[in-house]
């Protein structure tokens, strides 16, 4: 329908059917136009209302689907650092209950199959992590501290020993339970994991340091 034609509605309505004249027909028109006007602004209004909701909700869902990807990607590149093999193992021996099996260790240079259960009873402490979380922790100060030298003290001194871990083992953790953590032991004592250095005798006055955590 054409603007002509709706000019002919509008005169059969007013003029013909009502019988304006031509001038108060052109008044009516007028505020017909500034009507039409109103509610074509309102209606643009609403239409662009809608369409910068319509946009923000798409920035929304790409916000949230970028946070989810971040996410997602943080969370993998947690679980790939979970999951760095361990390469050191340390274990804190008591001096006197374990003296012939921490020589024994020493001259070998290594654990050796057979000696698991007495591993698993004369470890007060132990620590398990990677090269870099060593050199980075407490344990490692243990192999600068002084050696005991007073005969007095005996009951709870202990010696530290550093080991090397070649391959990959469970059990190690510090809420295994005690058969996850005498496997362990057993597996290490099997591969004959090399013995790194060992401390001197040291006084358990002092304290084993936090970072390690009980055998069982």
């Amino acid at each position: 329908m054409t603007k002509e034609d709706i000019l002919d509605i509008l005169k059969a309505e007013y003029l013909d059917t009502m019988g304006l004249t031509e001038e108060k027909f052109g008044e009516k028109l007028i505020c017909i136009g500034e009507y039409l006007i109103k509610k074509g602004k309102r209606i643009q209004k609403s239409g662009q209302d809608k369409r910068d909701k319509s946009q923000k909700l798409k920035q929304h869902c790409k916000q949230s689907n970028d946070n989810v990807s971040t996410h997602d990607r943080e969370r993998k590149e947690a679980t790939v650092v979970q999951k760095v093999k361990p390469t050191v193992l340390v274990l804190f021996m008591k001096a006197d209950d374990a003296n012939a099996l921490i020589e024994t260790i020493k001259q070998k240079k290594a654990l050796y199959a057979g000696i698991e259960e007495d591993l698993f009873v004369n470890a007060m402490k132990m620590w398990v992590g990677t090269d870099s979380q060593y050199n980075n922790s407490n344990v490692k100060m243990e192999f600068n501290r002084t050696t005991n030298m007073d005969s007095f003290v005996k009951e709870f001194d202990y010696v530290a020993m550093r080991f090397k871990l070649d391959k990959e083992y469970t059990g190690y953790e510090a809420r295994a339970d005690s058969y996850d953590r005498n496997q362990f032991f057993t597996n290490v004592c099997k591969d004959s994991v090399q013995l790194v250095e060992s401390s001197g005798r040291l006084s358990f006055n002092d304290k084993i340091t936090t970072d390690a955590y009980d055998v069982f």
